[in-house]
């Protein structure tokens, strides 16, 4: 089968992914690495219509499939400088939250299931990054690490998904990290 995408490399599941059904997984790195040859990482989850979201850190893009591989669609359309990545889909499969990276600051954004609707979770310092979020089972709130640099560990935090109560479930520590 020819690329939908020539860009989209051979998905590799990385070690930060959201934790998915075997088949899903199974089913997404298949098509993924007949899609194209290339060796790339990549991450996903599944929707509750069971579509794939998954990133591809060789193009910096968030693309979406159905298990079977029809309905291929890159979602983020990012300038080469900006990496999207770690999506995860809401419970109602509405939304999906994602890391983006700008100049080496992860920050935490939701969007659309179509792509549209893009939105900043939380606005911070650049020199926190935010990443690896999940939605709760309600769908109202994300849980998701902050880390900070050269290596000054991470923690937990949970917030709402529009970025409101903001509170920390463990303490930053030095051998954690993203």
């Amino acid at each position: 089968r020819e690329s939908d995408d020539p860009r989209l490399g051979c998905a590799a599941m990385s070690a930060r992914s959201v934790v998915v059904t075997a088949i899903a997984t199974a089913t997404m790195l298949t098509l993924a690495c007949f899609a194209a040859p290339a060796a790339t990482t990549a991450t996903s989850s599944t929707s509750g219509g069971g579509a794939l979201a998954f990133d591809d850190l060789k193009t910096g893009e968030i693309y979406t499939v159905n298990p079977d591989g029809t309905a291929f669609r890159q979602l983020t359309h990012d300038a080469p400088t900006v990496v999207s990545f770690l999506p995860s889909w809401s419970p109602d499969g509405q939304r999906i939250v994602f890391g983006r990276s700008v100049n080496g600051h992860d920050q935490l954004y939701t969007m659309a299931a179509n792509g549209t609707d893009r939105r900043l979770v939380r606005a911070e310092l650049p020199q926190l990054s935010d990443d690896d979020a999940q939605y709760f089972p309600d769908g109202k709130r994300l849980i998701f690490s902050r880390c900070r640099p050269q290596g000054a560990g991470c923690r937990l935090g949970v917030m709402r998904t529009d970025g409101t109560h903001l509170r920390f479930v463990t303490a930053a520590r030095h051998e954690v990290y993203d």
